[in-house]
This record gives structure tokens, C-alpha cells and sequence, in this order.
């Protein structure tokens, strides 16, 4: 697991390249999430190759659970192709998208 503390109130987490492995990660997040409830969380896709419908029911149950928070999900560095599938599933405009990390911590800084 690649959690990481960027700054007091961020998380930046880095998804292994497929499969169970990303479920399992995402689960953990959202555990540390519901435990620590002042966080931001940035989730870095670049090793990511595939995303199953659990995969995104995971990022969903994250994003729901720090927006109620008035907390922030990013994810940076989505593949084109699985940028797609947010595209095509309607949830390019649930979630919010940067290129890189360091776009991502800009964004929540910005609306801190």
C-alpha cells in the first residue's frame, strides 16, 4: 500500500496497476478517510491499467465520504482510457481531475 501524508490534511495515494489490488487499496483509504475525517485525498491513477465497476463504487463511497465532510477527492494522472470510462458512465463531472500531483495539491489549496 502507497498511502502518503503530503501535508497535514492530504492524503496522496498511489493505485497499484490493476485488479484486486486497487479494490484492496481503495478500501483502505476510505477506512483511513473515515478514521482521520479532516482530510483531502488525491489519488494518483499513473500505474493504473484497469478499473472495474468495484473500483469505481469504492472511489464513489470516497467521494461521497469526504464530500460530506466538505473534503476534497482528486484524481491525477488518469489514463486516457480510463478517463473514458468516467466519460461514458457520466461521472467526469462527479469527480474532480488534474493532470499531476502537484496540479492536485494546487487545487486544494486553492479551495482551502
Amino acid at each position: 500500500m502507497v498511502i502518503q501524508n503530503i501535508a497535514k490534511q492530504v492524503i496522496l495515494v498511489t493505485l497499484p496497476d490493476k485488479g484486486q489490488q486497487i479494490i484492496e487499496e481503495l478500501k483502505s483509504v476510505n477506512e483511513a478517510a473515515d478514521s482521520r475525517q479532516d482530510c483531502d485525498v488525491i489519488i494518483d491513477f499513473s500505474n493504473v491499467e484497469i478499473l472495474t465497476t468495484v473500483g469505481i463504487s469504492n472511489l464513489m463511497a470516497l467521494r461521497n465520504l469526504l464530500h460530506k465532510r466538505g473534503h476534497w477527492l482528486i484524481l491525477c494522472t488518469v489514463p486516457f482510457r480510463i478517463k473514458g470510462v468516467f466519460k461514458v458512465s457520466g461521472l467526469d463531472v462527479v469527480f474532480k481531475f488534474a493532470d499531476g500531483k502537484e496540479a492536485a495539491i494546487a487545487a486544494i489549496t486553492q479551495a482551502n
